[in-house]
């Protein structure tokens, strides 16, 4: 068996300003491979993702949300309205290799933690700040959530049907997906430092983000002057690709084809061999142009069959396909649990389901290290055993609500 080193961070040190969802990603990625993310929190200013969604019996602040994206974390409770509490803010910079804030432009230098005032402290530090704009350009100060982004960046008039009202994802996408770049451009950063010894500041737009997961659309526009619309489930290339409606109530099966000879063992597989010589089909520039009638052909053949049935016979063909499932059936399948993407860990208000980290190493595996903190949990701890800061100081910050 190989050496499973499952610290590849350890030693490393991240202090975390951040709220909601993107930067809580960036630090649970390290902490996933051991180091240690401190999460700075504040009654003052609240992160409401600990509200979001469903909570364990008998909680407050601790919903099922937190407990799996702050997992891995530390998180102390620090009142930076207060000047001994930015004081301690930057003790902690000073210990840090790493700091990560997603708070609007110009937050940070009001409180006097910005790159400039924390390279003062410490002079090889690295620093990550997303904002949904960027730290410069006209729009820098305005507001914005993973939502909203996708309006303003045109991601939303790309989902739903052929000219229907825009429709806007239910998910936050962005915020995941920045929180893996984020983590992304640190590392690199750090790599850079241990090759020069410098740090440096690290500024991501989340809308920029945005922008680039459709670059055909946007370049096309500016160079051929075309607006795309939604498409549904279709692709701009090939085709056919959609969702095909099956036997059963709401039953449904994903179809891709990507090549002529998958066309041709798709045609095989469903016995439909006139379909391989329809001249409407001979080819896939044809198959796009003629997707409303082999759209049609294919639902008569899938309306027959569930979908467990066709996926089990297009994948013996090696054709792209699978189930339209909800959540409790992805949660239900024996593949994920073989994979152990999930894990269940004891929480103080009862037992949790965690996701796991998502990928598999097979000489340094990260590994969840507990759940999501409770709120402020090692406040006293860590300040006692990193910053050197004695008991009857700690109780005596707490008093004055420095602490919580």
């Amino acid at each position: 068996m190989p050496h499973r080193d499952e610290n590849i961070f350890g030693g490393l040190r991240i202090t975390n300003f951040g709220w909601f969802w993107v930067a809580t990603i960036m630090g649970q990625i390290f902490a996933d491979l051991g180091a240690e993310v401190v999460k700075v929190e504040s009654r003052v200013s609240f992160d409401n993702a600990r509200a979001t969604t469903i909570g364990l019996a008998g909680s407050q602040g601790e919903g099922l949300f937190t407990i799996n994206v702050q997992h891995s974390l530390k998180s102390i409770q620090l009142n930076l309205s207060a000047a001994r509490g930015v004081e301690i803010a930057k003790e902690l910079v000073r210990q840090s290799d790493v700091v990560i804030e997603n708070y609007r432009p110009g937050v940070m230098e009001r409180l006097g933690l910005s790159y400039a005032d924390l390279r003062k402290i410490r002079p090889d530090i690295i620093m990550v700040s997303a904002s949904a704009y960027g730290q410069h350009g006209p729009l820098r100060t305005a507001s914005g959530f993973g939502t909203n982004l996708a309006c303003v960046t045109g991601m939303d008039t790309l989902q739903g049907y052929d000219k229907s009202e825009p429709r806007p994802f239910n998910i936050a996408i962005l915020d995941p997906m920045n929180g893996v770049l984020g983590a992304y451009a640190a590392l690199a950063a750090l790599r850079h430092r241990e090759r020069t010894g410098r740090g440096q500041y690290i500024d991501i737009a989340q809308a920029e983000a945005a922008i680039n997961m459709f670059g055909a659309p946007l370049l096309d526009a500016v160079f051929n002057g075309r607006i795309h619309h939604a498409i549904a489930n279709r692709d701009l290339a090939q085709a056919p690709h959609n969702l095909y409606r099956c036997k059963g109530e709401d039953a449904w099966v994903g179809i891709a084809i990507a090549t002529e000879d998958e066309w041709r063992r798709f045609c095989d597989a469903t016995e439909h061999p006139s379909w391989a010589d329809d001249p409407r089909f001979a080819d896939g520039y044809l198959r796009l142009r003629n997707q409303d009638e082999l759209d049609v052909s294919i639902t008569e053949w899938t309306r027959e069959r569930d979908p467990a049935e066709i996926v089990e016979l297009l994948q013996a063909h090696g054709i792209a396909s699978g189930p339209v499932r909800n959540i409790p059936q992805v949660a239900g399948d024996p593949h994920y649990a073989d994979r152990q993407s999930w894990m269940e860990a004891h929480h103080p208000f009862g037992n949790a389901v965690l996701y796991t980290v998502p990928w598999k190493m097979s000489a340094t595996q990260p590994r969840v290290r507990r759940p999501g903190p409770l709120f402020g949990m090692d406040t006293q701890r860590y300040l006692q055993d990193v910053l050197g800061i004695p008991e009857a100081e700690t109780d005596r910050l707490v008093e004055q609500k420095v602490l919580y």
